[in-house]
């Protein structure tokens, strides 16, 4: 069964931040009604989602007549200082406020990058869906992709771009590495997720392997599918990476594609990739009892 994502400190903690509280002593998951209280001391069982994503409250309080102590009320709690025309209707139900003092400009991103200690390294604001450069805390700076950027890595790397048009960072790009392999990825994943051709970094890594292995053991059997890793399913024999058959063991060179999801693998079918891991561990069980 998946650990859940919330917990009881959870709830208590968005009790909190409504000003409420929440008054149930487990929490299972965000489907099953708990029990919460209003600052008017009313109660009511409702779920965890039902108050994370869609913001519900005490139904009560929700529904009570608007009058101009309401409206005060609400005024009171904003702490604002600038004067404005608006409805209470729009205050109370639409959460809005001032809107001057949301409005977004460069100074507003400037703002919000120090809250998440980071800087907006843009000089110029136009517009809400015009790009900023950002750097966070780590001092990883991020700016708009585009063609040149995917260029500019592939020839880091000692490789190609072999498109010369990006619509978004969900588009597929050719790649070609220095050994002229070629295969399919997003910017996105090749920029963020710092990958390149896996298959270049398995081999080279199970080459390492191999040759830290044999320098203290002398070099491996050249038999990689020995008769006791063949089924009904595999007659050829399951493979292993490095076979010491005079010492009676393997070593296998694993990338993470072994432990988790990646589409590019196992071309986009997670049903492959559970395979994959069945063929892991009949692999591991065979080796087990021979």
């Amino acid at each position: 069964m998946p650990k859940n994502k919330f917990s009881l400190s959870d709830t208590m903690m968005i009790a909190e931040s409504y000003g409420e509280k929440c008054f149930s002593k487990e929490y299972i998951n965000c489907e099953i009604p708990m029990l919460w209280e209003c600052s008017e001391y009313y109660q009511w069982k409702c779920s965890f989602r039902s108050i994370k994503n869609r913001h519900s409250w005490c139904s009560y309080c929700s529904n009570r007549k608007l009058n101009i102590s309401v409206a005060k009320e609400l005024a009171c709690a904003k702490n604002r200082y600038h004067q404005f025309l608006l409805s209470l209707s729009n205050i109370k139900n639409g959460k809005n406020w001032y809107r001057e003092y949301m409005k977004l400009g460069l100074e507003f991103a400037q703002n919000l990058a120090n809250k998440r200690s980071g800087t907006c390294l843009s000089s110029s604001y136009h517009n809400r869906c015009t790009s900023l450069s950002w750097k966070c805390s780590k001092k990883h700076s991020c700016t708009k992709l585009d063609i040149s950027v995917a260029k500019a890595i592939a020839y880091s790397r000692g490789g190609e771009c072999l498109i010369d048009s990006y619509t978004n960072c969900k588009s597929q790009l050719l790649w070609r590495c220095n050994k002229n392999h070629q295969w399919y990825a997003t910017l996105s994943h090749v920029k963020n997720d710092n990958t390149w051709y896996p298959y270049c970094s398995k081999y080279k890594r199970e080459s390492l392997c191999r040759e830290i292995m044999s320098k203290y053991l002398r070099p491996p059997s050249k038999i990689r599918q020995p008769d006791f890793l063949k089924t009904l399913d595999h007659l050829t024999g399951l493979e292993l990476d490095i076979y010491y058959l005079q010492y009676g063991f393997a070593t296998e060179v694993q990338g993470e594609q072994h432990e988790r999801y990646i589409e590019f693998f196992y071309n986009g079918d997670p049903n492959n990739f559970t395979k994959q891991q069945e063929q892991d561990q009949l692999k591991k069980e065979l080796c087990e009892e021979n």
